[in-house]
């Protein structure tokens, strides 16, 4: 049903195969244009200057964002040739998010707060490309709708996800200027078909979750191309090409020079892991759930389990009332001979039906933070919705009965707007707590590192650890401290090879240990500490510990209100200081650039 929907989509009113399309003409851009776009990208502009000098320029990068930063702080000084790390040894497929990152990121002062303005550029571009495409091809009538979706995007998503630079996070809304320029793309624009590669390869290289996705609408947009016979659609086909041939190099020499290869690794991951997959009954009701009345992209973050961090969705049914008004506009789209409407309609059906399908093959379980890019989605349906029939109320009645629409849109849009404004203004510093822990620790190891040359040597052994262990690298490397990661940490995979501990003369060995783990680094021969964080001191740390061990001992188990209040007093994290005689091997294989 699905293909057949797409073939007349794409086959109705169309010449005959082998004859050029008659082109299609765009709408102008002009000074409304620009002046929808400033509109909406007044919160990002807001958030900018105050992750730069308001109470978020003292923010230091923890966990995952911190072996990002790592990586961009590695372009033009080592070779970068794989996306973010993700686990078992496997990374994203590409470093295209590190090298857009690179220039802002030196430019802003090579900190963690300028990663955060790097995240807020990169969605503020996706948002004004997403409304010049929509302006473009769809003139007023869907670009009004569609700035005020990105306005209800920019209240909905959670508080501090468009300046977090997490790879899930800050390729949602890139993800809607890619459909919206491979729309362009498919309507003729020469130029579309190599940005949506672009763009799409962005996605990609940074999340691998969005390949399925990606190469379904490239395939669309290159059969497009042939099959219109137009010559912008060839020459931006052969562009498009150049263009992910270029941006692939890297991952593609990564492969070759390395055994096994990143693309070799991952794959092997997907192939032969035993977390078990979903079924097309999940796919759907995870895609559904955001076209019901009160969807999330709307009203917010909601509905999500406490326990597994899964959509609640998944045990419920929900009922996608906003997919039937949307499913009679494609009806109706596909008996007309407006192809420009046509081709918008194959673009948004095409994620829609592949992302079902790509749900329901992941494995493991499926975190809701993965799946924002279905709310710009399910979005983007509900606005040409919206456009379309405030366009049919101008056609066909003795009045424009379709201009009120888009008054009321323009009216929400100022509302959401200074909305969005006054969010970002209260928005103090992500990760508060990391950030504070984290500058307490490197404070205390920088002030105790012994005066001499050579390297530092970190090691964590666990994941309660792994958070620290990043974010203590780059504060090092941001000191000038020489720092390596070594060779018997379980943790050693996330980290490229250069900073794995090379048979290098020490200066010194730092342990991280954090909650229980500290007592057994405390009783290591040798070890001294050097840094301790925790909402209490040592001593009454110690005595909470003995009396959670009595309780232990004495067969208290499950939940208990005793073990629960002193569990919350053994939370700290430390850095010991251990003997160099015994130091680190080097490293005798590389696998990771």
């Amino acid at each position: 049903a699905t293909r057949a929907m797409i073939h007349a989509v794409d086959t109705s009113a169309q010449p005959a195969r082998g004859t050029a399309a008659k082109r299609l003409e765009p709408e102008p851009i002009g000074a409304l244009t620009w002046l929808l776009v400033a509109v909406a990208l007044v919160p990002i502009v807001v958030a900018i200057v105050r992750v730069l000098t308001g109470p978020a320029a003292g923010f230091h990068a923890t966990s995952d964002n911190a072996l990002n930063e790592l990586l961009v702080r590695d372009v033009g000084r080592h070779p970068v040739l794989l996306g973010p790390y993700s686990r078992d040894a496997w990374s994203h497929p590409g470093p295209l998010f590190s090298y857009v990152s690179a220039i802002p990121y030196r430019l802003l002062g090579s900190r963690s707060s300028a990663m955060l303005a790097d995240a807020l550029i990169i969605n503020g571009l996706a948002i004004g490309v997403t409304i010049t495409v929509a302006k473009r091809w769809g003139g007023l009538v869907f670009a009004i709708p569609v700035v005020l979706l990105e306005a209800l995007l920019i209240t909905s998503l959670p508080l501090g996800f468009l300046e977090d630079p997490w790879n899930p996070f800050v390729t949602v809304l890139p993800f809607g200027a890619f459909l919206m320029v491979a729309w362009a793309a498919t309507c003729g624009d020469r130029w579309a078909y190599p940005v949506a590669a672009l763009i799409g390869t962005f996605c990609v290289q940074t999340h691998v979750g969005y390949t399925s996705l990606v190469v379904a609408v490239l395939a669309w947009c290159g059969w497009r191309a042939w099959r219109d016979r137009d010559t912008n659609g060839l020459v931006g086909s052969w562009w498009a090409a150049g263009t992910l041939g270029l941006l692939w190099f890297a991952p593609l020499v990564e492969q070759l020079i390395h055994s096994p290869g990143n693309f070799r690794t991952t794959f092997h991951y997907f192939r032969t892991t035993t977390e078990p997959a979903h079924s097309i009954a999940d796919g759907l009701k995870v895609m559904a759930a955001q076209f019901s009345l009160v969807p999330d992209w709307l009203v917010g973050l909601r509905g999500v389990s406490p326990f597994s961090g899964e959509p609640a969705a998944l045990g419920s049914t929900p009922v996608p009332v906003l997919l039937v008004p949307f499913g009679v506009v494609v009806a109706l789209v596909i008996r007309s001979d407006d192809r420009r409407k046509r081709r918008l309609v194959a673009v948004l059906l095409i994620p829609l039906v592949v992302g079902v399908v790509t749900l329901a093959q992941t494995v493991g379980p499926m975190y809701e933070y993965r799946l924002r890019w279905i709310w710009v989605l399910a979005g983007l349906c509900v606005t040409f919705t919206i456009a379309h029939a405030a366009q049919m109320l101008g056609h066909h009645t003795t009045r424009n009965r379709g201009r009120p629409v888009l008054v009321v849109c323009v009216a929400a849009t100022v509302v959401f707007g200074a909305f969005g404004v006054a969010r970002v203004t209260s928005y103090e510093r992500p990760d508060a707590g990391g950030t504070k822990t984290l500058s307490a620790l490197s404070t205390a190891v920088l002030r105790q590192l012994p005066d001499r040359p050579g390297v530092v040597v970190l090691n964590a052994k666990t994941f309660l650890t792994s958070k620290y262990l990043a974010g203590l690298v780059l504060a090092m490397e941001q000191a000038g401290v020489r720092v390596k990661i070594h060779n018997r940490s379980p943790l050693r995979e996330s980290f490229s090879d250069h900073r794995r501990y090379d048979h290098e003369p020490l200066r010194a060995r730092l342990l991280i240990a954090s909650n229980r783990e500290i007592e057994a680094a405390a009783a290591r021969s040798g070890a001294r500490p050097i840094a301790y964080v925790s909402s209490i001191s040592r001593a009454r740390r110690a005595s909470a510990l003995r009396a959670f061990n009595r309780l232990i001992a004495r067969g208290v188990t499950g939940y208990d209100r005793r073990l629960a209040e002193l569990s919350k007093d053994l939370v700290a994290t430390a850095v010991f200081s251990l003997p160099i005689s015994a130091g680190p091997r080097p490293a005798q294989t590389h696998s990771r650039p």
